[in-house]
This record gives structure tokens, sequence and C-alpha cells, in this order.
């Protein structure tokens, strides 16, 4: 029997009693550095929500960032064509109504197989000639600025106006033709105005002498 104590090895650590502050420090040293002062703790469960929801909104961020900006302006609505956007029945009501009166025109100027320079018929039927050209070009020009490609229905029905005005011009030009006929038979060319009141006198002249010599 021992009277006295198990005799400490000089090495071994010795247990002094903890003050309030020693075991404050040691449960902040478990909190943070955790057990083995190697791992990361965890967050408590409101904070772990509050740095989810953090992160999250930093990625939507991040990717409304990295999203190619388009100005509105820039931005093309696509609507729908409608047939009633484009004249088409009241261009061919026009171009029926021209065919009519320049048919009528001609019929009022009487026969016309002997006219030369100075029948009377000479200047109303250059003027019946240069009208509906102008008038032809007219009705041409604005049936081409009709687009009527991206029409979204009544296709058939634009084709079909479309149609009917192609062939009431071509009409118009068959009468426009037959005044150039019998305006050269009569020795004076239509297409030739422009050009005769641009040239000079001398110039007109020289190209009268110049046929008349030929033909002589």
């Amino acid at each position: 029997m021992r009277l006295f104590g198990r005799k400490k090895h000089i090495d071994e650590p010795i247990d002094e009693p903890r003050g309030p502050i020693e075991e404050e420090m040691k449960d902040l040293d478990k909190l943070t550095l955790g057990p083995e002062s190697t791992d990361i703790p965890e967050l408590p469960p409101d904070l772990a929500r509050l740095k989810e929801t953090a992160t999250a909104e930093a990625e939507k961020i991040t990717e409304k960032l990295e999203e190619p900006r388009i100005l509105p302006e820039l931005v093309e609505e696509k609507r729908e064509v409608q047939l009633e956007e484009f004249p088409l029945k009241e261009l061919n009501e026009k171009i029926d109504g021209e065919l009519k009166g320049i048919k009528k025109r001609m019929r009022d100027l009487g026969n016309l197989t002997k006219l030369n320079l100075d029948s009377p018929e000479m200047i109303p039927l250059m003027e019946l000639y240069t009208e509906y050209k102008d008038k032809l070009s007219r009705f041409i020009e604005e049936l081409n600025s009709m687009n009527l490609i991206d029409l979204s229905s009544k296709r058939t029905f634009a084709a079909v106006y479309k149609f009917r005005a192609c062939k009431g011009m071509s009409e118009i030009k068959r009468e426009i033709r037959k005044i150039e006929v019998t305006c050269k038979k009569a020795g004076f060319i239509p297409t030739k105005v422009h050009e005769i009141l641009e040239s000079s006198a001398e110039d007109l002249v020289e190209q009268f002498l110049h046929r008349k010599s030929k033909s002589e």
C-alpha cells in the first residue's frame, strides 16, 4: 500500500484548473476552427440560406450582363400585310378607264391613212402619244411599288388584280405603238421628240440635207 499518490512523470502535462475566460476561448476555437483546427465550420442555417440567395442573384446579374443588348428601335415587329393596303382594284379601274379613253380619241381623229406632216390631225395625235406614254409609265411605277409578296392572305386575289392590270396596260401600249407607226409613215418619229427639242437647228438642218442626198 502506497502512502503517497502516483508520482507524475516530469513530461506529463499537468491539468491546471481553467477560469471562465479560458473556457470561452476553448469554445471559440471549437466554433471557428473545428475540433482539429483544420476544417471550415458550417454556417448557421440562416446565414447559409442568405449566402445561397446572394450567390444565385449574383449569377443572374452576371448572365444578364453577358447577354447581347438589342436596342428597341432595332427590333422590327413582324406584322401581317393586308390586301386592303394596296389600291389594286382602284388601279385596275383607272387603267380600264384610260384604255377606253385612248381608243375613243383615236376613233375621233378619223381615218389617218393619208396622214402627213401638214395634216391637222398630226398635232393632236402627237399630244395623245405623249399623254398616254406618261400615264403608262406612272401605272407601271405604281404597280411595281406594291410589295405583294408579303401578303398574309388573299394572295390569289392580288395575283388576279395584278394580271388584269398588266393586261390592260399592254392594251394601252398597243395603242401607243399604233400612233408611232402612223406618225413614222407621215415622216415624223414620236420617240425623237426630246432629241429634236434638244438638238440645235444647225444639226437638224444638216441631218435633213444628208437624208435628202441619200434619197436622190
